[in-house]
């Protein structure tokens, strides 16, 4: 068996093969050795390091004690009869085979390589005590604290019997995480976890070491005022073994710290660090902290990497238990790329990849991946239930070269399966409290929210939440934390939500949750902002859910939301999509796209925006309960398929160049949206209320007065102030309608900036059908304390057939005292013959004293338009007998005048016209319906 690059005391001379050593130790030492002289030990004796005398000699010891000195070479030894054999002061030592029997303890001691050519086997309540060595003290101010090693062929270590560590690592008060020492207790000892501090003050031992290739000695735990550290728990050992063949193991392989004495701090647990070809048996592995009266030592550090461990059967029961669990890791190293098994806790440094051919976490294992990292897997990435993966970031505290550049973690895997009750989270890991693009302000009281994907909360000033950044569609920022109180400063405030990119080549099952929350804050400080997620996957199923939503606890201000994107091919149903929320003081972003939709499906179930001045361009658009899609003023959303509104969902279509003029000209404009098919449900909206000019802006801008302005104009006149002004002109055209409405004045109190806003604009086309049965809206907004409403603005529809039973709203303010915008204009152009309530559309005025808007139906049917011929030709129109209409004609389709007198049709009908002009293939026709 060769490893791409065996663990422990090889791991820094790749390519290595087990087989050299052994080989050469074979050949060289124990060949000469089989069928040599037998010597029995019945009484105690030393081994000089000088005595060569046994070498090569078959030994039994019985019933006594014989210490070895120095580095010598046995043949086949037999302990039994509560024998020992001490190895001291040695560095190196052999045998042919090592059978320890009858209560018997091999003891090695703490620096030595133990090699066994053939089989070392414990049996009958036997065990093998592996001593530390320089555990009392630093050496050339370093911890260099050693275990041992152990070489061999086969190992069987039987029920009842133990290879072990325990006990045998650095002293009290000593080790990298020795403990701190307290009055009344002393501080746990750390090592693979923290140990336990001192009641609420610091002292718990630090982490230190690795996970992968665990060798270091557990730390000692601290003494208290009265016994000092002697009282103290000592931490465990550290066993290294590797194992050509079999490990065969159904007792015990042990660790463990050392409980303390009286008040003192417990010790951490050790070292296990097994390399064989087969594992099996059902016995167990340990590495605990000690855990009497006095703080607990935090778990060691358990690692094994085999090629075979289909018999072994007591992976669960492997414990590495203590204040704060340490780290326990499988790997299955005949897999190209090794395979993770884990069944405790397991963290892999950040700026680096690790890549695996599978990785299993096991019901409540934890694997946490460092910030700046990357998880390779050729495989299935399965998370168990209560099993948690942690995906933390990097540069999270401050900036780097004075820019924010903090990240999270990248998962790369062919099948990723999340269990019910199950977690991928990098909740709390991004910027601190304070830190952050869109860290929250400070406060006296409270602190305002981080932002990210939505706007954070205020703090008790009122002002100072988060602001928004990133990308909706491709988010990779780490979440902003919030800001601290006049009382703790930031550090007590919430830290953002991480990120975690996710692209998975194969099947997502997702039953459990992802997710990137922000953390609540302590006493009155802010909370942090929802985090990233972005999914990349070929098919998604299951009911789990995709959070980034903004920490709430407390009195300080919320968290806004953060941003999920997840581009899919495949998904099992709708319901797989709707447990996607980025909640907090306002919503962030969250989006779902369908790749095998041509130019790409759009499921949103919280907010989306669509930047200003461009053109967006996707296949279907389908906004679910809760979404808001904002459309950035003069942007184009063109939806080859079908746009949907479920109900209690927005699009919010926003103006732009809304506060002054440009080039002495008004230039403000809404959107423009175009769409196969749009289904507005009953319950959701399609909204420019309140998008046209600001107060006091627009062409029909209304004017200021004393106690009230006067209303904004468009359609209808806004009406007039207390000083008798009126609202400004109407302007724009009837039938082709596109202009913002206007804002309404001013008074004395109170300046343009309080006055309602005029209606945005919406030119709204759907090439086969507009299903209507919420609302489409530009209506204008009302005022603050006298100012002058704004008016309504501008809706422009185009569609083959109108039906529904919802309604289209271009109404003026009213309100506050002050004067009524002035209504809108509306014009829908159907081909088809109305199947909609025309009493449904509205441009009205906010009140008596402002005008009304207009309003026009017109309704073409492009396979009854005139022809060519020499008296003229027949135009036919739905019509409703309780209006008046006017046909027009057009050259440029912008521009059109009247055609004879208006008519009046006296049923609910088509009317026929004819002989109206004559027939011209440039001219269009249409039908306006009066107002």
């Amino acid at each position: 068996m060769t490893y791409p690059l065996a663990p422990g005391r090889f791991r820094n001379q790749p390519n290595i093969a087990l087989s050299v050593w052994l080989g050469t130790f074979l050949c060289a030492a124990l060949a000469p050795l089989c069928g040599g002289q037998t010597t029995v030990f019945s009484s105690n004796t030393t081994i000089a390091a000088s005595n060569t005398a046994f070498d090569g000699n078959n030994i039994v010891v019985s019933d006594c004690v014989v210490a070895v000195n120095g580095s010598h070479s046995f043949a086949n030894v037999q302990l039994v009869s509560n024998a020992i054999l001490s190895y001291v002061e040695a560095t190196h030592g052999s045998v042919q085979g090592m059978d320890v029997d009858g209560g018997s303890v091999l003891k090695l001691c703490g620096g030595l390589v133990f090699e066994v050519a053939g089989t070392l086997t414990a049996t009958n309540n036997s065990s093998i005590l592996c001593q530390g060595t320089n555990v009392s003290g630093q050496v050339s101010n370093q911890w260099v604290g050693a275990g041992v090693t152990i070489l061999a062929s086969n190992v069987t270590i039987a029920a009842g019997a133990a290879i072990s560590a325990d006990g045998q690592g650095y002293v009290g008060g000593n080790g990298p995480g020795a403990g701190t020492g307290g009055y009344n207790s002393g501080a746990g000892g750390g090592y693979g976890g923290m140990g336990r501090s001192i009641g609420c003050a610091a002292g718990g031992g630090a982490t230190y070491g690795s996970g992968l290739f665990p060798t270091d000695l557990g730390s000692g735990g601290a003494g208290d005022h009265y016994v000092g550290n002697s009282s103290a728990g000592t931490g465990g050992g550290a066993i290294e073994m590797t194992v050509l063949q079999t490990l065969t193991l159904n007792g015990v392989i042990s660790a463990n710290g050392t409980n303390q004495i009286g008040g003192a701090g417990n010790g951490s647990g050790g070292s296990i660090l097994l390399t064989v070809n087969t594992l099996a048996g059902s016995g167990f592995l340990e590495a605990n902290g000690g855990a009497n009266n006095g703080p607990a030592g935090g778990g060691g550090r358990i690692a094994a990497y085999y090629t075979n461990a289909a018999s072994f059967t007591n992976f669960s029961n492997c414990t590495v238990n203590g204040a704060n669990p340490g780290t326990m890791a499988f790997f299955e190293a005949g897999a190209p790329n090794m395979g993770l098994n884990l069944f405790g806790r397991l963290i892999l440094p950040g700026g680096a990849t690790n890549h695996y051919a599978y990785v299993s976490l096991n019901d409540g294992a934890a694997l946490t991946l460092g910030g700046g990292s990357t998880l390779q897997v050729d495989g299935l990435l399965e998370v168990q239930s209560n099993a948690t993966m942690i995906c933390e970031g990097t540069n999270a505290s401050g900036q780097v070269s004075n820019q924010w550049v903090g990240v999270g973690v990248t998962i790369l895997a062919s099948n990723v399966t999340i269990a019910a009750g199950a977690t991928i989270s990098a909740d709390g890991q991004g910027y601190t409290g304070g830190n952050g693009p869109g860290a929250g302000a400070q406060g006296y009281n409270s602190g305002a929210g981080g932002g990210y994907g939505g706007m954070g909360g205020a703090n008790d000033s009122g002002s100072g939440g988060g602001a928004t950044y990133g990308s909706d569609l491709l988010p990779t920022a780490l979440g902003s934390g919030g800001g601290g109180d006049h009382y703790a400063g930031n550090s007590s405030a919430g830290t953002g939500g991480g990120a975690i990119e996710m692209n998975v080549a194969q099947t997502l099952t997702l039953n459990g949750v992802i997710s990137a929350n922000g953390t609540n804050q302590s006493g009155g400080a802010g909370n942090g902002s929802g985090g990233s997620i972005l999914l990349m996957v070929n098919s998604l199923i299951g009911s789990g859910s995709l959070q980034a939503n903004g920490g709430t606890y407390g009195g300080g201000g919320i968290g806004g939301g953060g941003r999920i994107a997840a581009y899919y091919t495949n998904v099992s149903s709708v319901a797989t999509l709707k447990g996607c929320t980025a909640t907090g003081a306002n919503p962030g972003t969250a989006v779902l796209f369908d790749t095998t939709v041509p130019n790409l499906g759009i499921n949103l179930f919280s907010l989306l925006g669509l930047a200003e001045g461009v053109t967006n361009h996707y296949g279907a658009v389908a906004l679910y309960s809760g979404a808001t899609l904002i459309m950035g003023g003069g942007s184009t959303l063109l939806v080859d398929g079908l746009l949907q509104l479920e109900s209690n969902s927005t699009m919010i279509c926003q103006g732009i160049n809304t506060s002054a003029q440009v080039s002495n000209q008004w230039v403000g404009a809404g959107v423009t949206i175009q769409a196969g098919n749009v289904i507005v449900a009953e319950g959701a909206a399609i909204s420019a209320d309140g998008q046209g000019y600001t107060g006091g802006n627009g062409p029909g801008g209304g004017t200021g007065g004393y106690n009230s302005g006067s209303g904004g104009s468009y359609g209808g006149m806004g009406g007039t102030n207390d000083l008798n002004g009126s609202g400004g002109p109407t302007y724009g055209s009837a039938t082709d309608p596109t202009d913002l409405g206007s804002g309404g004045g001013p008074n004395h109190y109170h300046g343009d900036s309080s006055a309602g806003s005029g209606g945005g604009a919406i030119k709204l086309s759907a090439a086969q059908t507009l299903t209507l049965d919420g609302v489409i809206s530009a209506n204008g907004t009302s005022q603050v304390s006298g100012t002058g409403n704004g008016s309504g603005g501008s809706l422009l529809l185009m569609a083959n057939t109108l039906t529904g039973s919802g309604t289209l709203q271009a109404n003026g303010a009213t309100g506050g005292g002050g004067a009524s915008g002035g209504g809108g204009r509306i014009v829908a152009y159907i081909a088809q013959a109305l199947t909609y309530p025309s009493n449904s559309i509205t441009a009205s005025a906010g009140g008596s004293d402002a005008q009304p808007g207009t309003v026009a139906i017109v309704i073409k049917r492009p396979e009854l338009q005139l022809q060519p011929s020499a008296d003229g030709g027949v135009l036919t129109w739905g019509a409703f007998p309780i209006y008046s209409y006017q046909l027009q004609e057009s050259t440029d389709l912008r521009k059109w005048l009247n055609v004879g007198t208006n008519m009046t049709p006296s049923e609910d009908t088509f009317i026929a016209v004819s002989n109206v002009i004559q027939a011209d293939p440039q001219r269009a026709f249409r039908v306006v319906e009066l107002p």
